[in-house]
């Protein structure tokens, strides 16, 4: 216990002192250059803050399993989801929470949702019977953390697959593939995964 309060006592005395000597060297220089370097740290400050904060996944995953499932009330009833596009969600108000603002959806995330064919969120067509959901424009964070989700078992009864869209390439993931099988891989993730890029969930 002794040892722990002298190398308490020591490191407090060191940190005091090289602190110290760290002011009276930025005292010497001039005010611009005081500022700056002041900027400079709270930027860096606040960039180490912005990439540790944790990210909503959790909320995000929500908001979408609800989407889904209004779009399956509103077409319960009818043969396919024909006509089902970004647009007619907003029309009909059937988009969870505030999600629905400026005449497009956005996710707690940020980012642009659409919904109908693809990552383009087409039309879809008579005799569709089955719709996506895309968060587009993710971040490399997001996209990893999205699709690496651990989702519960009532989610996977309803979706077909996962698909990951970037700049180069896009890649299906699905239960019947054997490479390419899910649930999605950190490895897959974090090779696909890009700024900018997009997921696709394939819902029933």
């Amino acid at each position: 216990m002794n040892k722990i309060k002298a190398f308490i006592r020591g490191f407090i005395k060191l940190s005091t002192i090289l602190i110290k000597k760290i002011w009276e060297i930025f005292r010497r220089y001039p005010k611009k250059i005081q500022i700056a370097i002041l900027a400079g740290l709270a930027l860096v400050i606040l960039g180490i803050s912005w990439f540790s904060a944790p990210l909503p996944i959790g909320k995000a995953v929500k908001e979408m399993e609800a989407l889904a499932g209004n779009i399956r009330r509103l077409y319960q009833n009818r043969p396919d989801y024909w006509g089902l596009n970004t647009q007619l969600v907003l029309d009909k108000k059937i988009y969870p929470n505030k999600m629905g603002e400026n005449n497009k959806l956005t996710s707690l995330l940020g980012n642009n949702v659409l919904v109908g064919d693809g990552h383009l969120g087409k039309v879809l067509m008579p005799g569709s019977r089955n719709f996506d959901i895309t968060y587009s424009e993710l971040t490399r964070k997001q996209c990893i953390q999205l699709a690496t989700h651990d989702f519960d078992s009532s989610f996977w009864l309803v979706v077909m697959g996962v698909t990951i869209v970037n700049n180069e390439e896009q890649q299906l993931f699905s239960w019947e593939d054997k490479e390419y099988k899910l649930p999605i891989s950190m490895a897959h993730a974090k090779k696909l995964c890009k700024d900018g890029s997009a997921i696709v969930w394939h819902n029933d």
